[in-house]
């Protein structure tokens, strides 16, 4: 039994990712990831995800703050990538480094990476991201596809991994419909599956064979349903009555509807919602949030959701997500300001400046992986 508050699998390897794999101490920059020679197919990660703020009391504890919660010592707030090296030399000093200072260190160093992938060419396939079901993403593309098989390479794991998908294999006929499925972001587009994948591995590399479904049909955005206007998330009034939209003018609503709903918390279904609350509590202000925010989006866009009555694509009338684009680094009162860009049923290309709502109240250490 321990009582260090130590950061979740999940954390680390956001932080890590966030950093780029390398050293956030500045003047660094030491890369502590690649190749291993135990197998063709094995890595070496010499990183440490170090503490801001001492994980727990006691001698040598640096920085230690009794105020924090044991929540938010183990967030990925109170964490900083760094090498091994200079994770030992922060913990031998705290008077040159003062928790403030190896924030900013922090933050100088996200803004480097981030700068660095948003200046080259090589940036969307760098970080093109797939997803098989809510356990599984990873960097990757389609290579090739035969009727209604795909064909896929993962290279990079960002959430789950090999022992996932003999899970999500053996596992595959127990699992809700809404959750058999593949999404890629450079097609910004996703399939239900109709079988459990099988899968290889080749010179280093995953390939999935990925047995989809026919595409679900839309309907034209003109003929969306009447419901209540909304603004700011309120219901409004129009000469003493409430307000309402339909049709094309209840699309901007309609996608925001279904990106604020945080999945797990409508009464009616634990089912409905998105993740980009879980996804901002790990990646906010980095470029991976984009992408996973454009992973939830295909989703909602392209697997059906099932209720009592019929199923349908939450979205509706989404044909294809093109991108998201966050306008602001962070939220201001909980929204966050987005473009989203869409092929659209009736419409075709269609953009919009949203805002995305991120919960008060969401935890650092949410798993990207759910815990069996």
């Amino acid at each position: 039994m321990t009582n260090r508050d130590d950061f979740t699998a999940a954390v680390k390897k956001a932080i890590a990712l966030r950093a780029g794999y390398r050293c956030s101490f500045s003047g660094c920059d030491r890369l502590t990831i690649g190749p291993s020679d135990e197998s063709p197919s094995a890595s070496a990660n010499v990183g440490v995800a170090a503490h801001i703020h001492a994980a727990a009391p006691g001698k040598g504890a640096r920085r230690y703050l009794e105020a924090m919660t044991s929540e938010e010592r183990s967030s990925i707030g109170n964490a900083i990538w760094m090498c091994a090296t200079h994770a030992t030399l922060i913990d031998r000093d705290e008077t040159t480094y003062t928790a403030d200072f190896l924030q900013q260190m922090k933050e100088a160093h996200e803004k480097v990476i981030a700068t660095e992938l948003a200046g080259t060419s090589r940036f969307a396939e760098a970080i093109s991201l797939i997803a098989l079901g809510p356990e599984i993403v990873a960097t990757g593309e389609v290579v090739g596809t035969n009727a209604m098989e795909w064909t896929i390479r993962l290279d990079h794991f960002v959430s789950g991994g090999p022992d996932r998908l003999i899970r999500m294999s053996e596992h595959f006929d127990d699992l809700p419909r809404d959750e058999r499925y593949v999404l890629v972001n450079a097609l910004g587009d996703g399939r239900v599956l109709s079988q459990a994948p099988a899968w290889r591995k080749e010179s280093g590399k995953i390939y999935v064979s990925a047995t989809v479904e026919h595409r679900p049909p839309r309907i034209a955005a003109q003929n969306l349903k009447r419901d209540l206007k909304l603004v700011n998330g309120d219901i409004s009034l129009e000469n003493g009555d409430f307000a309402t939209v339909s049709g094309i003018d209840a699309l901007p609503q309609k996608i925001q509807l279904c990106l604020w709903h945080q999945k797990g918390e409508t009464p009616f279904s634990l089912r409905f919602g998105s993740r980009l609350g879980e996804y901002y509590s790990l990646f906010g202000r980095s470029l991976w949030f984009e992408q996973l925010a454009k992973l939830e989006a295909i989703r909602l866009a392209a697997i059906p959701y099932g209720d009592i009555n019929e199923e349908y694509t939450p979205f509706q009338c989404v044909e294809q997500v093109k991108s998201i684009q966050l306008l602001a680094p962070q939220p201001e009162d909980r929204w966050l300001p987005a473009r989203i860009g869409l092929e659209v049923n009736g419409l075709g290309t269609w953009e919009q400046d949203i805002r995305l709502f991120i919960p008060e109240r969401q935890s650092s250490n949410s798993q990207l992986v759910r815990q069996p």
